[in-house]
């Protein structure tokens, strides 16, 4: 199944932050990750350009894409924990931001 690029970015980034991020963050990709304590890593193998993945990917020809499913598929991109640095009063980062849209994840009655 051939998956378009924001879907793929988007499994993954689900996968490793546990449901904290629910929508890609295209604008200010990485001052919103780390806003949430993430990171976004490519191993020095990758053949994808770390520029590909902060901006629409309309503009990526289909070996760009290709290249894409490959390092995905080689697990050559990644998501990691970092201390949380906040965006200060940018509203960007708080109320208006994507991944905010997020459903809450409910309370198991455990707890």
């Amino acid at each position: 199944m051939d998956l378009l690029m924001p879907v793929l970015m988007l499994f993954l980034l689900d996968d490793k932050t546990q449901g904290v991020f629910c929508k890609w963050p295209w604008t200010k990709t990485d001052a919103r990750l780390l806003h949430r304590g993430y990171k976004l890593v490519l191993a020095p193998n990758a053949r994808v350009s770390p520029d590909w993945l902060k901006r629409p990917s309309r503009g990526l020809s289909g070996a760009d894409v290709t290249m894409l499913h490959l390092d995905l598929d080689d697990q050559l991109i990644d998501f990691i924990r970092v201390p949380r640095v906040p965006m200060g009063d940018d509203k960007d980062a708080s109320e208006s931001a994507p991944e905010n849209d997020c459903p809450a994840s409910p309370v198991p009655d455990n707890l």
